[in-house]
C-alpha cells in the first residue's frame, strides 16, 4: 500500500504596508519625543547641582584663604584667573573669581566662569570694624498685605555682606566661557543685570524663558528671565574663622 504524500504546507508572506509603517514611526517619534524632554530636564538638574558644588567649593576656599591672609582675595579683572591687585588696592570691586589664585573650580555647571564681588574693606587687612557693603535680595510676597499676592517684593537676605560668588546660569548673561574669549552680552532683565555689576545682588525662584520680558520691579508684569545662582559670606563667618585660628 502506498503512503499519500500530502503537499508540504505553504505560508502566505505578508510584508507591512505603507500605512503601518507611518503608524509604527509616529508612534517610535512619540515614543522618543517623551524621552527627549526628561533627558534635558535631568541634564539641567545635573548643571546646577554641579553648580551648587562649585559654589560651595568656591566659599569654602574663601574661607581657607580669609585664614591665612587675613583679606579676601582681589577679583580677576583680566581673565587670566588671578587677583588683579593686593591688599586694599584692588583693580576693581567685581570681576571673575580668581580661582588660579586660592586654587579651586574656574567654572560652573554650565561652563561659564564663577563672578565674584568684593567690599573694599575685606579686601584690606580685616578687623572686628571692618563692614561690607554688598546687600543680596529676593523676591516674593509680602505678608504684610494680607489678601493680597505679590510676586515682586523685594526684601534683603543679607545686608553689608563682605563678599558674593555668582553663576550667570545656562543662558551664561554675564559671563565668560571658562576657556575664555567674548563675554555673554548683558541681560535684559533687572535682576540678572543687577548680578553682572554693583552692590545689589539677586538670589530668587528661577523663571524660565519668556517670548517677552516684562518687568522684575513692577507688579503686574512677568518677570523675566533668570537663572543665576550664588552664594555669600557673612561679616560674623569670616571673624569667627579669623578668631578660631588665632588671627583676630
Amino acid at each position: 500500500m502506498k503512503l499519500a504524500v500530502l503537499p508540504a504546507p505553504t505560508f502566505d508572506q505578508h510584508g507591512f504596508t505603507l500605512i503601518e509603517l507611518a503608524i509604527v514611526m509616529f508612534i517610535v517619534a512619540l515614543l522618543l519625543g517623551g524621552m527627549l524632554l526628561p533627558l534635558s530636564a535631568q541634564q539641567d538638574i545635573r548643571a546646577r547641582q554641579e553648580t551648587e558644588r562649585a559654589l560651595g567649593e568656591a566659599r569654602d576656599a574663601l574661607l581657607g584663604y580669609v585664614a591665612v591672609n587675613v583679606r579676601l582675595p582681589c577679583p580677576d579683572t583680566d581673565a587670566d584667573g588671578a587677583e588683579n591687585g593686593s591688599a586694599g588696592a584692588c583693580a576693581a570691586q567685581e570681576g571673575d573669581f580668581p580661582y588660579q589664585t586660592i586654587g579651586t573650580v574656574r567654572s560652573d555647571g554650565w561652563g561659564y566662569r564663577l563672578r565674584y564681588r568684593v567690599s573694599t574693606t575685606f579686601a584690606s587687612t580685616i578687623a572686628l570694624t571692618s563692614v561690607g557693603d554688598i546687600t543680596v535680595i529676593t523676591r516674593g510676597d509680602d505678608p504684610a498685605t494680607a489678601g493680597t499676592t505679590e510676586s515682586k517684593k523685594e526684601s534683603n537676605l543679607i545686608a553689608l555682606a563682605p563678599a558674593v560668588v555668582i553663576s550667570v546660569g545656562k543662558n551664561g548673561y554675564g559671563g565668560m566661557p571658562h576657556a575664555g574669549g567674548t563675554r555673554i552680552v548683558n541681560p535684559v532683565g533687572a535682576d540678572e543685570l543687577l548680578n553682572s555689576s554693583g552692590p545689589k545682588k539677586v538670589s530668587r525662584t528661577p523663571t524660565p524663558v519668556k517670548s517677552g520680558c516684562g518687568d522684575d520691579e513692577v507688579e503686574g508684569t512677568p518677570l523675566c528671565e533668570f537663572d543665576d545662582q550664588l552664594v555669600w559670606l557673612s561679616a560674623n563667618t569670616i571673624f569667627n574663622r579669623l578668631v578660631s585660628s588665632g588671627k583676630l
